[in-house]
């Protein structure tokens, strides 16, 4: 699934590297690897979302963990990009659909509907391209 401090750090690597597109892909990677994560760096108010945490870097308690350093790693002009991505309709759209199918998941019993709900959360993680 990838642990969201260093999938972070490795969106700013695409982003100094130039690589926007790269970039802006792994950014939403790492946005649905840990929705806590992207608001906390650019500096808004996250409160816990009341849906399934598949396991405990998706929730905001493992945040608490991330070294400082990385926090401080992001300077004016990669937070402000990372601010337009988060507010972007797109990403908006992906964020809101995957927040609703993880309220879904915290009471659906395992079967079929639950696994058309994980399935559909895993392909929002995909990168467009990916297989």
């Amino acid at each position: 699934m990838g642990e969201p401090a260093h999938m972070l750090c490795w969106t700013l690597a695409l982003y100094r590297a130039g690589d926007m597109t790269g970039a802006s892909h792994k950014l939403l990677q790492t946005m649905l690897s840990n929705l806590y994560l992207l608001p906390q760096l650019i500096g808004h108010k996250q409160p816990r979302l009341n849906i399934w945490h598949g396991s405990n870097i998706e929730d905001k308690a493992s945040l608490q963990y991330i070294p400082p350093e990385i926090w401080k790693l992001w300077d004016a002009g990669a937070l402000q990009w990372v601010q337009v991505q988060y507010e972007s309709v797109e990403f908006g759209w992906i964020r809101k659909r995957y927040i609703e199918i993880h309220g879904q998941l915290q009471t659906e019993p395992e079967g079929t509907r639950r696994s058309q709900l994980v399935a559909e959360a895993f392909a929002l993680r995909k990168a467009p391209g990916q297989v």
